[in-house]
């Protein structure tokens, strides 16, 4: 039986005679496989013992000798005993059953770009993949489970190049990752079965530009077609000062409140944050501000047990629908706020559930965060507040982290923050006496974040820290906050006497000398009746209508700081809340005790905190003068 190549695949040619391809009726054929011609000096059969072909392969033992490129390093035959003879064609230019049979009864490849074993008279191209049957020739490849990964990107670095695509969801051995010099290759084969969708190659030379394709191998060994080309050229890293942070004021962002929500995911399951017991009645709400939900689109909305004065059913959001996300970034634009602190928990690393929800929140923040064009970072939180929630505390970090960077690829949005030249993380929870975390443990996450010989996970680190963190640390802590990008104390002038104000003060001229940036946090107020069960803790902390947040900032901005970090955004457990909210008790479910905006005797509108954040913004990067503490009620008549 003769065998033909497919058409698509011939060109007429006069250069080949004597070692060319016959088919059954001794009609030569010319042509390219794999866009390779088959021409030149070519191997058809030998009556010797082939052991191993080393200068790739073209199939029906076929090799171009200089014309297949380096991805393929050669071929082995047979296993426990190469294949020793192939007999003579009874006609010159033809091969039999018995030939192919020989050639194809026992075999695998070494270094090449797929392996599969083969029956009957199946061989395979390994550089382009082409099979030749009796009829046809196709590619391998198109006979893989496998989909091409998609979403490949090249992150260049000092020496180093980091690779992400997504995560090919069908069954695999893993991903076969090829690097060449010139677009389109020649292509080397770097890593083979790689397990993971990210891969960082390093030892390259700055000023050279790569390219790489990746593709993943199926179960039987066959490669995927390729993904998408990418490029980088890595670069020596060069010193950058300032960045997204600079006159900013930031918001802390938790996106913490959920309902039971199947048709987003099985893993929003409860409620969360919005009560206790997972029970959604006034008993047992959680927090002591009512947010305004008048914006939020009604088919995004959960009924609760609770009901309005005007006997409406109470509807509350979720940040498990995007639509929820999307508003709140929203309105930071809209008001002119820089962006946004994401809360997440790091620990959800070991828990599938809450790293699932977190995940897609994060998610959320990105794609909103690029629409509205506000600017986000991750702010793993060091919530561990007892020996076992500590345990492992390191490795939870440094997993989240990489989990990020690698699987959700969230640094390389354009939204991302960077500071001096690298991505911003904040670091919250360090040296607190109610934490249990270590000297020890948080140095060697330092030493993760600064120092990581794969440079895509070093990081500039805003640290929380305790207010007391330089005039009263805890023991051992002053060298590890002294390593610290940025230092953002806890509430540093929440209380707002002379001491706190000079403390803050002093706080600056200490990081200014030693080459710390400094961060202080500003709030609007407080209520936490709900959340401690004690309701001597009922608006214990009154905004004054805007007063008490704004004698923070005038003394932040007084001072010369040129950062400032707003706590919080949405966090009406604790009664710090910025966004919307409602203005009054008849705006508050039946029975849940909540604080309406005008509790302190200012009829507010329910925006009323955007605008003054607004204005904060504003006087911290210099667009308005510094003003005087009572600038917020001055302008309540005009609203600004």
């Amino acid at each position: 039986m003769g065998f033909e190549l497919n058409k698509e695949c011939i060109r007429k040619s006069t250069q080949v005679r004597r070692n060319a391809i016959y088919g059954a009726e001794r009609k030569m054929l010319y042509g390219r496989i794999g866009g390779y011609e088959i021409a030149g000096k070519l191997i058809c059969w030998r009556q010797t013992k082939m052991r191993r072909i080393t200068v790739g392969a073209i199939a029906l033992l076929m090799v171009s000798m200089g014309q297949i490129p380096t991805r393929a390093s050669g071929f082995a035959f047979g296993r426990d005993t190469p294949i020793t003879t192939l007999t003579a064609p009874s006609v010159a230019g033809d091969l039999d059953n018995h030939d192919l049979t020989l050639f194809t009864r026992d075999w695998c490849t070494t270094n090449c770009r797929s392996k599969i074993n083969l029956h009957q008279w199946r061989i395979i191209d390994f550089r382009d993949s082409a099979i030749l049957s009796s009829n046809r020739m196709t590619d391998i490849r198109d006979l893989a489970s496998m989909n091409p990964p998609r979403g490949l990107v090249a992150m260049p670095y000092d020496s180093q190049i980091s690779l992400n695509w997504d995560d090919n969801v069908e069954p695999k051995i893993g991903y076969n990752i090829y690097r060449a010099l010139t677009p389109g290759g020649p292509y080397n084969k770097i890593a083979t079965e790689h397990a993971n969708s990210h891969y960082t190659d390093f030892g390259l030379t700055n000023g050279i530009t790569y390219y790489y394709v990746v593709t993943a191998v199926d179960l039987s060994g066959i490669d995927s077609q390729d993904s998408n080309e990418v490029s980088a050229t890595p670069e020596v890293t060069v010193n950058i000062t300032g960045g997204d942070l600079d006159y900013g004021a930031y918001y802390g962002y938790q996106a913490w409140h959920l309902a039971p929500d199947p048709a987003s995911g099985s893993v929003f399951n409860n409620w969360k944050h919005w009560f206790d017991d997972n029970t959604p009645t006034a008993a047992k709400i959680h927090g002591d501000l009512w947010p305004d939900m008048r914006e939020y689109p009604d088919e995004d909305l959960f009924n609760t047990q609770m009901v309005y004065p005007n006997g409406h059913q109470v509807k509350v959001y979720s940040c498990s629908r995007y639509s929820t996300i999307d508003l709140h970034v929203k309105w930071m634009k809209d008001y002119g706020l820089r962006g946004l602190f994401f809360q997440a928990q790091c620990a959800a690393i070991t828990n599938p559930d809450k790293l699932g929800r977190t995940d897609t929140i994060a998610r959320y923040i990105r794609a909103a965060c690029e629409k509205h064009e506000v600017k986000f970072c991750i702010m793993p939180c060091n919530n561990a507040k007892s020996a076992s929630q500590n345990e492992n505390i390191v490795s939870k970090i440094i997993n989240y982290w990489k989990h990020c960077v690698d699987d959700l690829r969230i640094t390389g949005s354009p939204q991302y923050m960077h500071q001096n030249g690298l991505p911003v993380i904040g670091f919250w929870g360090l040296g607190f006496d109610n934490r249990p975390m270590t000297v020890a443990e948080a140095t060697e996450i330092l030493d993760f974040f600064q120092n990581s010989p794969e440079h895509k996970y070093r990081v500039y680190v805003m640290g929380g820290v305790p207010v007391s963190w330089r005039t009263a640390p805890k023991a051992g802590w002053s060298p590890v906050f002294l390593r610290l990008d940025m230092i953002s104390p806890w509430r540093t002038v929440f209380n707002f006497t002379t001491d706190s104000i000079n403390r803050m003060n002093q706080d600056l001229i200490y990081c200014n000398q030693n080459g710390l940036d400094y961060n202080p946090v500003v709030s609007p107020g407080a209520s936490t009746a709900h959340i401690r069960g004690d309701p001597s803790m009922r608006n214990w902390k009154p905004r004054n209508g805007g007063q008490f947040f704004w004698d923070q900032v005038h003394a932040v901005c007084q001072m010369g700081s040129k950062f400032m970090y707003v706590a919080m955004f949405d966090e009406v457990d604790e009664g710090t809340a910025m966004y919307k909210m409602v203005n009054a008790p008849e705006d508050c479910p039946i029975g849940a005790d909540q604080v309406p905006l005008n509790e302190d005797g200012y009829d507010l509108p329910s925006d009323w905190y955007l605008r003054v954040g607004a204005e904060a913004q504003k006087m911290l990067d210099g667009t308005i003068p510094l003003t005087s503490p009572s600038y917020a009620v001055m302008r309540l008549d005009g609203c600004f």
